[in-house]
């Protein structure tokens, strides 16, 4: 439930964001200057508006969000009943990302909830092979998955220590996405939920990906 006081912050911030982008439309285009000079600034103008405007959709979309709802949505993510707990394997991807911020995502993912703690494996694959990186996994006793000369980004990192990991399920987290102590019982009952269905029936489709909310 978003409280009072960030509520007041939200209105403000949209109050204030609204005065300079009034401001900016009609008190710094350089509408005397050369023609070149006038389509760039209104470009800049058209992006900062286009910009703020996102925000206040996010915003709007956050402020419509009651404790209500919240806890509706909740009760629905209940484990099916008779259904054991698959392992999950949490891979946590990071290129040259600091290892300070790398090790507030680790300490979050170790202390995930979850009843088969056990069947749950910490992964970091860390594109770049550092040794900082790889004496962090073992500071949490977690897997480490080096991997130098990479050719394929991102998803070149990914795969390669999708290779070494054996779960039904993983999550996959940025070396800045922490989770909340509650990830698996929010994310691991929709594919439970959507095993039970096939087995009933066998016209439904798997459950493949799960895309969780995130807040910046």
């Amino acid at each position: 439930m978003i409280s009072t006081k960030k509520k007041l912050m939200y209105v403000l911030s949209c109050v204030l964001t609204i005065l300079y982008l009034v401001w900016r439309v009609g008190f710094t285009l350089p509408w005397h200057a050369s023609l070149w000079l006038i389509v760039f600034a209104i470009i800049l103008v058209v992006c900062e508006i286009t910009s703020n405007c996102t925000a206040y959709l996010t915003i709007f979309l956050r402020l419509r969000v009651s404790k209500h709802q919240l806890t509706q949505h909740l009760d629905d993510l209940a484990y099916p009943t008779g259904m054991p707990l698959p392992d999950v394997d949490i891979l946590i991807v990071t290129h040259d990302e600091d290892v300070a911020l790398l090790r507030k995502t680790v300490n979050a993912a170790v202390k995930l909830r979850y009843d088969n703690s056990a069947g749950v494996t910490v992964c970091i694959a860390d594109d770049g092979n550092r040794p900082e990186v790889a004496a962090l996994a073992s500071d949490y006793g977690v897997k480490y998955v080096g991997l130098s000369g990479n050719t394929e980004a991102k998803s070149g990192n990914i795969n390669h220590a999708l290779k070494t990991l054996k779960a039904p399920l993983v999550a996959i987290f940025d070396a800045d996405m922490i989770p909340y102590s509650t990830f698996l019982d929010a994310s691991v009952p929709p594919f439970l939920q959507n095993w039970a269905q096939m087995q009933e029936d066998q016209n439904q489709k798997p459950l493949g990906f799960l895309q969780t909310p995130q807040s910046f």
